[in-house]
């Protein structure tokens, strides 16, 4: 996948001028893939925005940054993610890529504050507008990854859920 060409959203939960944006709990840096770029299989085993905690992982796959398919999984959760994108416009679309830098958040089901974890992933799926993209959905769905591995322009920032980038081991 390829990056927008923007400065990374660094949530840092302080928001000292007009217009400025800040998120509780705060400690997450986060982008915005390129529309169209994104291609995989996603594996959501933490919390769902709206949805909960899946209790079996749900697997997106993915094709020109679009989900074009949800197997496997919570099946409650699935049918709620499918019927979504059958119906909301652009709420396929992989919108943002997060990872939580907080070692105080705790892993307590609540997707706000997970995905601020340190050494979680998160992506989102629907409106792109903060991250350069020009879906503009009604929806922005946070979903949380636990112990990913994240390379970024080649450098290794996560392995199994350390931030190797900042030296955990």
């Amino acid at each position: 996948m390829e990056m927008n060409d923007m400065e990374p959203i660094i949530e840092c939960g302080i928001a000292r001028n007009p217009g400025d944006a800040m998120a509780w709990s705060d400690g997450e840096v986060s982008l915005g893939p390129v529309i169209g770029t994104t291609h995989g299989k996603l594996v959501i085993d933490g919390p769902i925005c709206y949805y909960g905690c899946p209790t079996v992982p749900v697997e997106l796959k993915i094709e020109g940054g679009r989900i074009v398919e949800v197997v496997g999984g919570d099946a409650k959760i699935c049918k709620e993610i499918r019927r979504q994108i059958a119906e909301v416009k652009d709420s396929d679309n992989i919108a943002e890529i997060g990872i939580g830098l907080n070692p105080a958040c705790m892993f307590n089901g609540d997707f706000e504050e997970e995905k601020k974890a340190r050494g979680t992933c998160h992506i989102a799926m629907g409106n792109g507008f903060y991250y350069g993209q020009p879906a503009r959905s009604t929806v922005h769905i946070d979903m949380v990854q636990y112990n990913p591995t994240i390379t970024f322009d080649g450098q290794l920032i996560v392995k199994d859920g350390k931030m190797v980038c900042l030296g955990e081991e």
